[in-house]
């Protein structure tokens, strides 16, 4: 079973607040994600639904749209035009997949035209979190905080 991440469950979330079907109807609602959600993923959520909202809804992801915005896809074109140290995105908010505590992240520019994303406990600030924050290194978490191309995840620093 893959990780039930912040987007996953804001979509279930979605589709179980509009009203359009019943969230039994597993294969409706697989449909109506348009492809964020499978099957697996939706008994997940149902079998742990209270997990899962206690987690995520302390996020209300405060994503301040900085380059980024409407977490529209990092693209290498994009990455290119930015100059070193500069803010692509930063957000706050709960990641369980990274951390057990809620975090604030900065996905930043390198020195060429490289980026990484780092992160510390919230309330730390952005300063802080560039000079001393940890790295975000799974493929799946970095896609999530930055939506980004293969081109441009390539280019990510490890």
């Amino acid at each position: 079973m893959e990780e039930i991440t912040y987007t996953k469950f804001k979509a279930y979330k979605t589709i179980q607040e509009s009203g359009v079907t019943n969230m039994m109807n597993v294969l409706v609602v697989v449909e109506l994600s348009k492809g964020i959600l499978n099957k697996e993923d939706c008994l997940e959520i149902m079998k742990n639904y209270p997990k899962y909202k206690k987690a995520y809804d302390l996020t209300e992801e405060i994503f301040q749209k900085i380059k980024v915005e409407d977490k529209e896809e990092l693209t290498v074109e994009k990455l290119d035009s930015l100059g070193h140290g500069e803010i692509i995105a930063t957000g706050t908010g709960a990641y369980p997949s990274i951390c057990s505590q809620p975090i604030t992240w900065v996905a930043v520019v390198g020195g060429i035209h490289d980026w990484a994303i780092y992160y510390a406990l919230s309330g730390s600030t952005i300063e802080y979190i560039c000079d001393y924050g940890d790295k975000v290194f799974s493929h799946t978490s970095i896609k999530e905080l930055v939506p980004c191309t293969e081109d441009a995840l390539a280019r990510y620093r490890r």
